[in-house]
């Protein structure tokens, strides 16, 4: 270690200030690659997010499409439901594309064999709403045929 001490003591101050330039400028260009490499990191990181984002506020826009078929039994809240799960269906294959870990990776491939799940379970639910209102529209008349012999065997 002396022996460095002595060598070093024996450079011209020329050489040290350009040695410590040179050194100033190798750290500064780690640095600068590092830099670079980490927001690229964080770009691609944001872009995941972004898209994820998008199939959240679609699985929500789904979700309140169903809930309002569910109020008003109105047949164009259940093919509005089905046109945005079809996107969100294009929006999981477009996240395929990204590199994920496998749990998210499983995470993500779960999805399509969930969104099949809850189709069946919205075609159920479709279903007995419909037979519901059949039911229901058929107690009306029933009530309002009743209603028209009672009146017709008053008079």
């Amino acid at each position: 270690m002396r022996r460095l001490v002595t060598c070093f003591e024996n450079v011209k101050v020329g050489k040290k200030l350009g040695m410590g330039f040179g050194l100033t400028l190798l750290l500064t260009v780690a640095v600068a690659f590092c830099g670079i490499k980490n927001l690229n990191d964080i770009s691609g990181r944001a872009e995941k997010v972004s898209q994820l984002k998008i199939v959240n506020d679609l699985f929500a826009k789904a979700k309140d499409a169903r809930l309002k078929y569910i109020k008003t039994h109105d047949e164009k809240f259940i093919a509005d439901n089905e046109r945005l799960l079809q996107k969100i269906e294009g929006q999981l294959a477009s996240l395929q594309h990204y590199a994920w870990r496998p749990e998210q990776k499983s995470n993500l491939d779960r999805l399509n064999v969930l969104l099949k799940i809850y189709r069946d379970k919205r075609s159920e639910t479709v279903s007995e709403t419909q037979q519901r209102q059949r039911i229901i529209g058929n107690l009306v008349i029933r009530d309002e045929i009743s209603t028209i012999q009672r009146l017709a065997q008053s008079y």
